[in-house]
């Protein structure tokens, strides 16, 4: 009788991949998305929680991203990053997801601010409702760009909680109700049909 046969299975990463996380990512291993969104809900720290949620966030369709973000924002996972939900969405839905996000208390909105401008510039025939929360996003982020004013000033019902520069103005008739201040501008809930 022959003698018994040891066999030795060895796995090592790809090229450039410094762990099982970031092959998965790099082979583009999607049937492992639910698995990671598990652990990341849960991780040991921060630093398994950025890798798992940037990865689980890159392996999943641009149009599921913002649900999983969200799932993965109220298990406690803070390290999920606005940049890796917004690749490749729609502008409508990176608007959202940045109204979405002026929830969440943040260090430093300065990712906010620059983006904002650049997905601002491109929407070309925003609803009211879309306009509004374009003011919420850049009152909450501080923001002071141009971009945002130009666009306000061409949709004024839209500017709901801006602090009045040049010609953008908050429509006297526009009453909202739970509004309260914070950082000089006045926060207002999004309500879900607009005047006009």
């Amino acid at each position: 009788m022959p003698p018994p046969c040891a066999v030795t299975l060895s796995w090592s990463p790809p090229s450039g991949a410094s762990s099982p996380v970031s092959a998965a990512r790099q082979l583009s291993l999607t049937s492992l998305t639910g698995a990671l969104e598990r652990r990341a809900a849960n991780p040991e720290d921060d630093g398994e929680a950025g890798d798992l949620a940037s990865v689980a966030v890159a392996l999943t369709p641009s149009s599921e991203r913002p649900s999983l973000a969200r799932r993965l924002l109220s298990a406690a996972n803070s390290e999920v990053h606005d940049w890796h939900v917004l690749e490749g969405a729609a502008r409508a839905t990176q608007i959202r997801w940045l109204a979405d996000r002026t929830t969440t208390p943040r260090e430093d909105d300065w990712w906010t601010r620059e983006h904002l401008d650049e997905v601002v510039s491109a929407l070309r025939r925003p609803s009211r409702r879309l306009a509004a929360q374009v003011a919420l996003v850049a009152a909450v982020a501080r923001s002071r760009s141009t971009v945002v004013r130009e666009f306000h000033s061409r949709r004024p019902a839209g500017a709901v909680g801006l602090p009045t520069h040049g010609n953008v103005r908050r429509p006297q008739s526009f009453r909202l109700s739970g509004c309260h201040a914070r950082d000089g501008h006045t926060i207002c809930p999004i309500p879900d049909k607009l005047p006009g």
